[in-house]
């Protein structure tokens, strides 16, 4: 079920098989119960912390603050009871314990789901749209927000971007427009979901039922199904992705996504001109492929960034593969490019690209170093969670430690190295980090978070102590 496109005139494999036509979900409205939200931690103090860069006030600290080499509390969510964080490349969102959902980073395309002027994005604010609603999880794409409420509803804010001044909406009613608040995802609403990704311009769902939805851009095989070429709006509904069933959990990259099914089987497909998607062929995965490496390794969670993922295993062991001149994978030198130049430029790049609306999908990155198999990440204590930057990796141990590595010219990593004393551009980690800062002394860390060029923690405190 593997479809590869054709390099230099070479011949690919043949055609995957017809996959049968999904059927479009129906629009009527159907009563849910409330899910389960978020560990609410109700004697601690919750505090969100950020590092790296904010050029596109990403960092959420104010106009005045655009880096931070260490971890640093957001101090105006520390009244919050924050208990959820996402972030993307340019924003980031933060939910409540009561379900409420705050915002901050670039606001060019209504990702952040309020109107802000723009000293306004440098701190977060209450999203509109959402008014008596409870929300418990939030995803970030590249200039989209999606978030799900405890009734298992899906909204969103933003928008997918076709190409430069081009844009696709959420649906015929709300098509190429950018939504400056949250709005229903009506073709969902009979749905009961359970779980919510978004990529860099698609987005998938997960149904109470084991059924994984997707929609937004197809153009690398990212919706995992057909795509009618008469009906290009067919892009905007959710429909399901063709053989997949009995699923428990989804994760999704900017141009590929993963699905794990109730027998640990690892699914993946979409675009893996890296080798991100953790098979070893060339082109785009065009339908759910299972991953042999991964058979009876009891894969628990899966985090991608750009053009590399990360898979945490249920004993704890973490394991990379994909692109990694930048360090991403953490497995040392052996798949690293010492071209820091080029990398910051790259970064920058994409960051403009995002802010222009282009899109920035990498396909002509064939000649970077990539890794075709995934490797164990060595040096790590057993961990309970992991998250991906586009060309970073954190992870969170078992006994509250974060470990970054990758990518660390904007500083992301909170390692606080700069490559030189005449040169102030952060230095990469090749191996796991082990994070420190004066900040999260005391502090218990239970989620981490990475963008393009920042990570977000979450961590607890006793009341009784202070973070200053």
């Amino acid at each position: 079920m593997v479809k590869m496109r054709s390099k230099r005139g070479r011949q690919g494999v043949p055609k995957a098989p017809t996959q049968p036509r999904a059927k479009r979900v129906k629009t009527a409205s159907t009563k849910f119960s409330p899910l389960p939200g978020p560990e609410t931690y109700p004697t601690k103090k919750k505090i969100a912390f950020v590092m790296g860069t904010g050029d596109c006030a990403q960092l959420g600290l104010g106009e005045g603050c655009l880096k931070r080499k260490k971890p640093m509390p957001i101090r105006s969510l520390e009244d919050k009871n924050i208990v959820y964080i996402a972030t993307a490349c340019l924003h980031n969102v933060a939910v409540t314990e009561d379900g409420k959902v705050y915002s901050w980073g670039c606001n060019d395309h209504g990702a952040l789901g309020r109107t802000t002027n723009e000293s306004d994005e440098y701190e977060p604010g209450l999203v509109e749209g959402l008014d008596g609603v409870k929300i418990i999880k939030a995803v970030c794409g590249g200039n989209i927000t999606l978030v799900l409420s405890d009734e298992g509803r899906v909204y969103a804010a933003g928008t997918f971007k076709m190409e430069a001044g081009s844009f696709l909406g959420f649906s015929p009613e709300l098509a190429r427009q950018q939504q400056k608040k949250f709005v229903p995802l009506k073709y969902l609403e009979r749905t009961r979901i359970v779980d919510i990704g978004a990529g860099s311009n698609h987005a998938i769902a997960l149904s109470q039922d084991g059924l994984v939805y997707s929609w937004g851009l197809g153009d690398h095989s990212q919706l995992g199904r057909r795509i009618s070429v008469r009906r290009p709006d067919s892009w905007i509904y959710a429909d399901k992705v063709a053989g997949l069933s009995d699923i428990k959990k989804i994760a999704c990259a900017a141009y590929h996504n993963f699905a794990i099914d109730g027998d640990k089987n690892v699914y993946v497909w979409g675009l893996n001109n890296m080798y991100q998607c953790g098979l070893n062929v060339e082109g785009e995965i065009q339908y759910p492929t299972t991953i042999e490496f991964f058979e009876n390794k009891n894969v628990e969670q899966i985090a991608a960034g750009e053009h590399h993922s990360a898979f945490l295993l249920e004993n704890g062991d973490v394991y990379t593969v994909g692109r990694g001149d930048a360090g991403q994978l953490g497995i040392g030198s052996l798949a690293v490019s010492s071209d820091t130049v080029e990398k910051k430029k790259e970064v920058e790049a994409k960051v403009e690209d995002l802010k222009d609306g282009e899109k920035a999908n990498g396909t002509s990155m064939s000649s970077k170093t990539a890794v075709s198999i995934p490797r164990r990440v060595s040096g790590l204590p057993p961990c309970k969670a992991i998250a991906c930057g586009d060309f970073h990796t954190l992870a969170l141990s078992r006994d509250g430690k974060v470990y970054t590595w990758g990518s660390g010219i904007t500083y992301a990593l909170g390692n606080g190295r700069s490559i030189s004393e005449d040169d102030d551009t952060g230095a990469d980690e090749l191996v796991p980090y082990e994070l420190t800062g004066q900040k999260i002394i005391g502090v218990e860390i239970v989620a981490v978070g990475g963008g393009s060029q920042h990570s977000l923690l979450l961590g607890m405190q006793d009341r009784t102590e202070t973070s200053s």
